[in-house]
């Protein structure tokens, strides 16, 4: 099973029960993106200019390391 398939780099994968989620760059920096295996759907959990980094998943929400403050902060976002 194909999970993602863009020409970009994905790493650095975690999942919980059917969510995935990876760090990737196909917008020219590190983007934080998902896919529910239940729906077959891939989704963008945050895609902001500044680089996202090492998500990880607990319930219903995505968590990651974010730069776009210039250093390493906390952020959050709900499963859609």
């Amino acid at each position: 099973m194909v999970i993602c398939k863009h020409t970009s780099e994905q790493r650095n994968l975690f999942f919980a029960g059917d969510i995935i989620v990876w760090e990737d760059d196909r917008n020219g920096n590190w983007d934080i993106y998902g896919y529910d295996m239940s729906t077959g759907k891939e989704f963008p959990t945050c895609i902001h200019p500044a680089e996202q980094y090492s998500p990880t998943v607990s319930g219903d929400m995505v968590v990651w390391e974010d730069k776009r403050n210039g250093n390493d902060d906390i952020y959050g976002a709900r499963l859609p």
